[in-house]
């Protein structure tokens, strides 16, 4: 893209497109080629009129499109729509309305848009043949194979704008001879360079009230797999949920996550806020248990815990509830053994209607 000067007018060329459903490929390419400043002029200042080979439909819809979007005047986002007909009539494969790849889309368009605005007055699909470079300089060469191209049906702006030579070289490693190529190129696929290592992360639960879920990150080969990040976490006996499947050769590139390693040497117990509501007179039921927030995780290091170890951590964890509880004062909760849902009692039969006996009792 050629470099911009400051727009003069506040507006000028600042405009969006509309997206018209999946368009935003469309979009990203027009927006590409308004701001290629030759490009742009050629169509505003309606040069392309002495280039046109025929109705020029794609030439028509795009200058239209050109001087919408640097009129300078404050508007709304613009409505592709006529460009976009017009497009679809030469490249029907852009109509069903679903993303495509912008630089497929590019390419088709410039090609369409080509045709428009030839010079050579050579017609598309015209063979042409290549000329012979072997004993040319690789000055001559380039000029050679470029004239060829400009003359069989690719004399516009586009080429002379987005076109160039692209010289590849080959030697044999066993004589040294070496031979050349030229062809002209339009658009150069570069890979982008990958580093061997991947960043990895996942949770540890902790027996730390105040940050029970400590992250991990840990950089890896791409080569590893599940079985070698598991070996490597800072704890012997972690071990991952029954529920988690995945097995342990998958390659770390294929993992969607990696779920919480619970150790097996940190006992989790699983922390409800409720609280129970007496129902007015009448009501069959006298106590309804009512819970809110999400539950939480506390973990102690061993299977031997106190009942006030249980409601300090318990405390820790749930403090932010009542900032303004004063410091001192007795607990305001009790901790009960329920069941897993939370609702009933752990121990108690149903039919004692029991929400929990409380941990001490």
């Amino acid at each position: 893209l050629v470099n911009e000067r400051k727009a003069e007018r506040g507006c000028e060329g600042r405009l969006g497109l509309l997206n018209l459903g999946n368009t935003c490929y469309m979009n990203a390419s027009l927006q590409c080629l308004s701001h290629t400043r030759l490009l742009r002029e050629y169509f505003l200042r309606k040069e392309f009129l002495y280039d046109l080979n025929n109705k020029g439909r794609v030439a028509f819809a795009l200058s239209s499109l050109f001087h919408e979007l640097w009129s300078g005047e404050p508007r709304k986002p613009i409505n592709i729509d006529d460009l976009r007909k017009t497009f679809n009539n030469i490249s029907p494969n852009f109509t069903e309305g679903v993303q495509h790849d912008a630089h497929e889309f590019l390419e088709t368009f410039l090609s369409g848009l080509g045709k428009d605005i030839d010079r050579s007055g050579v017609e598309g699909g015209a063979h042409c043949s290549v000329p012979e470079t072997n004993e040319m300089t690789d000055e001559d060469a380039e000029r050679a194979v470029w004239d060829a191209h400009v003359k069989c049906g690719n004399n516009s702006v586009l080429t002379h704008l987005f076109t160039g030579v692209f010289k590849s070289t080959m030697t044999c490693d066993t004589c040294g001879h070496r031979s050349r190529t030229f062809e002209p190129f339009s658009g150069l696929h570069l890979p982008l360079p990958t580093s061997p290592y991947i960043k990895i992360s996942y949770n540890i639960f902790t027996a730390d009230p105040a940050n029970p879920y400590q992250r991990i990150v840990t950089e890896t080969s791409r080569d590893s797999k599940l079985s070698d990040i598991l070996s490597s976490i800072p704890y012997p006996t972690a071990s991952t949920p029954s529920g988690y499947v995945t097995p342990l050769d998958t390659p770390v590139t294929s993992l969607r996550y990696i779920p919480t390693i619970y150790p097996t040497d940190i006992v989790r117990l699983k922390v409800y806020h409720r609280f129970i509501k007496v129902a007015p007179a009448g009501v069959l039921s006298g106590r309804n248990c009512i819970t809110f927030d999400r539950p939480v995780y506390i973990g102690f290091p061993t299977h031997n815990f106190t009942k006030e170890e249980v409601e300090e951590k318990v405390w820790r964890a749930s403090r932010h509830m009542v900032p303004d509880y004063p410091s001192g004062k007795e607990l305001p909760f009790t901790v009960s053994q329920v069941s897993e849902d939370g609702m009933r009692c752990k121990t108690c039969p149903w039919d004692k209607s029991c929400f929990g006996c409380q941990v001490g009792e």
